[in-house]
């Protein structure tokens, strides 16, 4: 009996021995809990190095010790909860106080092990470089966002679902007031196109409002070079739209109102003057005719060589300069669209 005993027992110690020396070389911070005492049995090489603490420290202290934003109540609960409930307690984000003081972000998941003789375990994960690459990422983004903020022009991104992810306050201004709160992370591109139509949105729309819904929708989803929308309030913007390597779709909008205008201004003004150039052509080639044939009379008068040559010269530049003039004229007469 002594030796069976003594068999069980170096069996036992060897099992002991071999899971921790498992529990010793992991990477993760792992500490075993009575949860009577509540007190560290045990404290991993990762756990020792990281906190700074002894294992003859560790096993003098709790988990309210280690953890100081841990209450009493809580870890009770969470205690009760293992040892009659569940066998695993979720993950926890929380922070874990090193010997000299500073703390560090963790995820904790707790466990239950051996059923006679419960001990608890705790699995820890030092979150700092995932917690520091949240920030960057962060920051990063907050960057991004300020960037697009500043932009003069509408900008507005939709994710591969045509859901809204990203725009800045210039693209929601496009927008009327009934249109513009649909403007939002997650907005579905045809619900907020559809409503923009349903209320008059777009000039040109009246009686076609469902082909026009489909040349937009074909637009979007097939993007070649820009197009011009015009607002039914005069306004009137260039689209930009670009697919994203991931299926997405950015876009600008550049307002191009004060362009339009512009230069329907200037074709308005180069109309008036073609149109008066058109109607003034009999005007302008009579005085012309007349001075020619003038001179073809003078010409068939008694005339000296030298005023023969003098009466041949302005003959010569009569003619070039009503050739001129019927070059212009008629030019004028096309772009009037008067010409015959």
């Amino acid at each position: 009996r002594d030796k069976q005993t003594l068999a069980e027992t170096v069996s036992k110690n060897t099992r002991i021995a071999f899971w921790s020396g498992i529990l010793e070389e992991s990477p993760e911070e792992i500490y075993v809990i009575d949860p009577n005492t509540w007190k560290f049995v045990l404290g991993n090489r990762a756990a020792r190095k990281n906190t700074g603490y002894s294992m003859n420290r560790l096993t003098h202290m709790t988990p309210l010790e280690l953890n100081p934003l841990l209450t009493v109540e809580r870890f009770e609960k969470a205690v009760q909860n293992l040892m009659h409930n569940k066998p695993t307690f979720g993950k926890t984000n929380t922070q874990l106080q090193r010997a000299d003081g500073s703390r560090y972000p963790v995820d904790i998941t707790l466990h239950k092990v051996f059923n006679a003789s419960p001990m608890i375990v705790a699995y820890v994960q030092d979150t700092t470089e995932r917690a520091a690459a949240e920030i960057a990422a962060q920051d990063a983004h907050a960057r991004l966002q300020a960037a697009i903020e500043a932009l003069t022009d509408g900008f507005v991104y939709f994710d591969a679902d045509e859901r809204l992810v990203l725009s800045n306050s210039r693209y929601v201004e496009l927008f009327s007031e009934q249109t513009a709160p649909l403007v939002k992370p997650g907005a579905d591109f045809v619900d907020i196109l559809r409503h923009a139509i349903s209320e008059g949105y777009y000039a040109g729309t009246d009686g076609r409002e469902e082909e026009f819904l489909q040349e937009r929708l074909k637009a979007f989803r097939n993007p070649s070079g820009s197009s011009l929308v015009t607002l039914q309030d005069g306004r009137a913007f260039r689209v930009f739209e670009q697919r994203t390597p991931d299926g997405g779709c950015v876009g600008l909008r550049v307002d191009v109102t004060e362009l339009n205008q512009a230069r329907a201004q200037a074709e308005a003004a180069n109309a008036a003057k073609s149109a008066f150039l058109a109607n003034m052509s009999h005007e302008i080639r009579t005085p012309m005719n007349g001075i020619l044939g003038l001179i073809q009379m003078i010409s068939q008068t008694e005339l000296d060589s030298s005023q023969r040559e003098m009466v041949e010269a302005v003959h010569g530049s009569a003619e070039g300069l009503l050739s001129i003039l019927n070059d212009i004229l008629d030019l004028a007469r096309i772009e009037s669209g008067k010409e015959t």
